[in-house]
């Protein structure tokens, strides 16, 4: 994704193995998925919850991510996420992650940016999991020095689901 759009010429979208799609929301929604729109949830309450409704006021596109058995965490699939460009912005990427029941994933999400402008990214990852199923973030964050970055991740986890989370902060 770059200032929350998925930059098609830089994925590597087609060589996903079996049970696993990433495509845009935009697509999704020119499919078979009429209701794709609605996946779009917005978290009641105060604190970050205001931000998540900001993103999903904003958000240009999502990315839709979905996995199903045979796909299991021994997949590693890499989203990178860059804020770029020499004018001051705001972006507001969204990642929706579907799991069905039985499958797994390991999500690396490699946040960039440079120094070249002030940078505001309001990022939002949406979890769906379904029963028996686990998803692995590995969250590495390298803005340049003039971005502020905040993240919620939702997740709705159903019977034995599991939700692992790892960070490392650098740059900036």
């Amino acid at each position: 994704l770059v200032n929350g759009f998925l930059h098609t010429a830089a994925s590597t979208l087609d060589t996903c193995p079996v049970g696993l799609r990433v495509r845009s929301l935009s697509l999704a929604r020119t499919g078979d998925e009429a209701d794709a729109a609605t996946w779009l949830r917005i978290p009641a309450g105060g604190g970050t919850a205001r931000f998540a409704a900001l993103n999903a006021a904003f958000c240009g596109d999502a990315l839709l991510i979905e996995a199903a058995p045979p796909v299991t965490t021994d997949v590693v699939l890499h989203l990178q996420i860059d804020a770029l460009g020499d004018e001051a912005t705001m972006s507001h990427p969204r990642v929706l992650v579907r799991l069905a029941a039985g499958a797994g994933l390991r999500l690396v999400v490699h946040y960039r940016g440079d120094d070249r402008a002030e940078r505001f990214v309001n990022a939002v990852i949406d979890v769906d999991a379904g029963e028996r199923s686990e998803l692995q973030i590995y969250r590495l964050q390298q803005q340049g020095a003039k971005s502020f970055q905040i993240e919620r991740i939702e997740a709705a986890l159903a019977r034995e689901a599991r939700l692992v989370v790892r960070d490392a902060s650098l740059g900036g």
